[in-house]
């Protein structure tokens, strides 16, 4: 176990309930006998620290490619006066913390009623074990003057978190939100995009399937709300999200040549992916979510649309795509409490039917074959990917965490997904033989 290193900030001495409550009768009395305006009142009241508990960690798990910082802050207080906290803030090594809330605990109509704040942050600002690092806690209310704390501690190094085994790997990182992989047609590359969060860049990579540098395909200051590749991987096609969000474009980059070809959609895409069916000049997206939304077709070289699915009093969609050879399109209706339900719609004849009903699940995903797929489901306040197999369902994530967006290599035998895992969102990848 590792010591916590903590700050312990005593209460004010000789503190009672008698005297707080002789403190706030004493302010009651003034206010009614002088009319004591509001701002004079929140200077007399104060803040007062029972316990602040800040524990530094630098994070060395074994299975991960780089250390992280854990940040963990225990705050105990009360307030003098009746009243609430509003906020929190925390700072250190360049990272920050703000929480805000309405009304903190809630109303705390009697003065010395003790509240509590507790928060864990991860930051990607690493330092060696044993440096110290100097921090900021604040507390404010807007019936007291505000609590500022600053301290220096040093950091600790940490190596029992859960530990992924072998047969997953994290791909990318750091300093990017990095999301959505996809397998080239033969499986020797992925795709994703990422965003950088301090300019707000955004960007389309690909890596060697096994890991390895990755390669920046494409860089744009507007959101990118998903990609799919064609023409046998020569052609990438993204959502180019318009700042005005009443319209959306898509682009296609030729990765051959360069060049890139853009056509306005008369609809505002939603940042929910694209898939790309099999003549590649159609794709699937998600429309107009604050107003009608749906699944949509959308033609590449003229930028209509053609509304499939519209939402519907069932649940909300979720999730989209191509089942393969069998010309249908998926789509999945989070029951909310209840389940994933994956609906199908046959392009040709129109006709839909439910596949499947997916108990807690909340994304989907085909395997290669069109029969077999892999899904995320809710699992014991975690979300870990399963896979349903010849019938047969298994579990092949179980990190605590979340783990999403699953796609499958060509030959079925490995999933790429995104996860969350200390604090950072990756692209990860696991061996469908071993699971974890």
């Amino acid at each position: 176990m590792v010591r916590a290193f903590h700050t312990r900030l005593s209460a004010v001495a000789g503190r009672s309930t008698t005297l707080l409550f002789a403190l706030v009768f004493s302010l009651v009395a003034q206010a009614c006998r002088h009319e004591v305006p509001l701002e004079a009142l929140r200077r007399q009241g104060r803040i007062v620290a029972d316990t602040l508990e800040v524990t530094i960690l630098r994070d060395e798990t074994p299975g991960f490619p780089y250390p992280r910082m854990r940040h963990e802050i225990l705050f105990v207080g009360l307030l003098t006066v009746p009243g609430f906290i509003d906020s929190y803030d925390y700072q250190s090594q360049g990272q920050g913390f703000g929480a805000v809330f309405d009304y903190v605990g809630g109303y705390l109509p009697e003065p010395g009623t003790p509240f509590r704040f507790e928060h864990q942050m991860w930051t990607g600002t690493v330092v060696e074990a044993g440096a110290t690092v100097a921090y900021t806690f604040a507390a404010y209310s807007p019936h007291a003057r505000s609590l500022e704390v600053n301290d220096a501690i040093p950091a600790q190094v940490f190596r029992d978190g859960p530990v992924p085994v072998a047969a997953s790997r994290q791909l990318t990182g750091p300093n990017y939100y990095n999301s959505r992989p996809v397998f080239s047609s033969d499986g020797t590359w992925i795709y994703y995009q990422s965003r950088e969060p301090k300019t707000g860049t955004y960007r389309l990579h690909r890596m060697p399937a096994d890991g390895g540098q990755p390669e920046v395909l494409e860089e744009t200051p507007d959101s990118i709300g998903g990609f799919a590749l064609t023409h046998n991987d020569t052609r990438v096609t993204y959502i180019r999200m318009v700042p005005s969000r009443t319209k959306s474009q898509l682009v296609t980059l030729d990765l051959q040549t360069g060049t890139r070809q853009s056509v306005e959609v008369p609809a505002f895409l939603a940042d929910r992916g694209l898939v790309a069916l099999p003549d590649g000049t159609r794709f699937l997206a998600f429309a107009d979510p604050a107003t009608t939304p749906a699944v949509a077709l959308v033609e590449a070289e003229t930028g209509a649309i053609e509304r499939l699915v519209a939402a519907d009093t069932a649940g909300t969609i979720v999730d989209f795509g191509y089942r393969p050879g069998t010309g249908e399109v998926s789509y999945g209706i989070l029951v909310p409490r209840l389940h994933l339900e994956v609906r199908l719609l046959d392009l040709q004849t129109r006709r839909r039917s439910i596949f499947a009903q997916i108990p807690n699940g909340v994304a989907f995903a085909w395997a290669p074959n069109g029969v077999d797929y892999a899904f995320a489901r809710w699992l014991d306040e975690h979300v870990n990917l399963f896979i349903h197999e010849s019938g047969v369902e298994r579990q092949v994530t179980s990190y605590p965490g979340a783990d999403f967006e699953p796609t499958f290599s060509p030959d079925g035998r490995t999933l790429a997904f995104t996860s969350r895992r200390r604090g950072e969102t990756q692209v990860w990848r696991i061996d469908l033989d071993q699971t974890e």
